[in-house]
């Protein structure tokens, strides 16, 4: 079974104290993955785990060594049903988001009543 996935990263860290960690980053989380950490909700899944994969990888741009990271939101095959099924009962699409506001009429400097 295939979940969405999403993706990320580690970059050393200059650490400027022993306690702050070797390396930092991210993991972006897509709609898709969002979503179906909702459906685990849903369903009833206790906690919700992100199985992640990641790589050794050098930066092209730069030469500075990274771990490139995969992530899937992790299902155990117990809840798998339950949690397609909470997917199906809910509406998966998205409504696009509302078109932005029409900035203010710029002032011109003359009275609108004259």
């Amino acid at each position: 079974m295939d979940f969405p996935k999403t993706k990320g990263g580690l970059w050393a860290h200059t650490k400027t104290s022993e306690k702050q960690p070797d390396v930092k980053g991210h993991v972006e989380i897509t709609r898709d993955v969002l979503r179906m950490f909702v459906n685990q909700a849903k369903a009833g899944v206790g906690d919700i785990k992100i199985q992640i994969a990641g790589w050794d990888r050098t930066a092209q741009s730069n030469g500075q060594r990274y771990i490139y990271l995969t992530g899937e939101a992790y299902v155990p095959k117990e809840h798998q049903d339950a949690v397609l099924a909470a997917a199906s009962d809910s509406n998966e699409s998205v409504p696009p988001p509302p078109p932005p506001s029409q900035p203010p009429p710029i002032d011109s400097g003359k009275d609108p009543w004259d």
